[in-house]
């Protein structure tokens, strides 16, 4: 690897890291405030106002950026090791039809045959594009699937962290309905972007 391909990678990564920072960021501060005491202090002041819209929103950007970014990026993050492990193992854990299978043994034929780079490439977004979106929802209805997986999901569903802010919004619906369905984050395979550029950043 030359110098300006280690420079690019490094900046990557560091993108990925400021992403990632950022998004906890979001998540701590309307988690925090979700979570202080509103009464009337020993000094008769209230606290100072705050926006739960605004914070909410802060958050749905940076993740808005994170699932942009791994558009853009998915040729790279499509040669990280955590991608085929999770393609593998969801189809194998939430599907027996023949076609599956059938798919899996080409994709195992194929890599013993070329087990270049570029060839296993193809074969997972092949495998992603024809298959991977129909088992999402199954994936996610498992919730201790989701939280292996989808670590910044999980931190979402954490009733710690989650509760306070559902209370807060006047959200009676599940977390996952009220904070990834109405923003769109859950559909498809977004998700699964989203989550793949986030691994590669720890």
């Amino acid at each position: 690897m030359n110098a300006k391909s280690e420079t690019d990678l490094a900046e990557k990564f560091e993108q990925r890291r400021q992403l990632y920072g950022r998004f906890r960021s979001a998540l701590t501060e309307l988690t925090d405030q979700a979570t202080k005491n509103t009464e009337i202090g020993e000094d008769n002041r209230l606290p100072p106002p705050w926006s739960p819209e605004s914070l909410l929103l802060d958050l749905c950007n940076v993740l808005s950026e994170i699932l942009s970014f791994g558009f853009v990026e998915r040729r790279h993050w499509l040669k990280t090791k955590g991608v085929w492990e999770f393609l593998d193992e969801s189809l194998r854990k939430f599907s027996n039809a023949p076609d599956t299978v059938n798919l899996l043994s080409t994709v195992y034929a194929m890599n013993e045959a070329s087990p270049g780079r570029r060839t296993k490439c193809y074969i997972k977004m092949a495998l992603m594009q024809q298959t991977l979106g129909e088992h999402l929802r199954c994936c996610v209805m498992d919730r201790s699937w989701l939280e292996q997986w989808y670590e910044p999901w999980a931190v979402l569903l954490s009733p710690d962290e989650i509760t306070p802010i559902v209370e807060m919004l006047g959200q009676d619906a599940r977390p996952t309905n009220a904070f990834l369905s109405t923003t769109g984050m859950l559909q498809g395979l977004t998700t699964l972007e989203f989550q793949f550029c986030l691994r590669g950043s720890r």
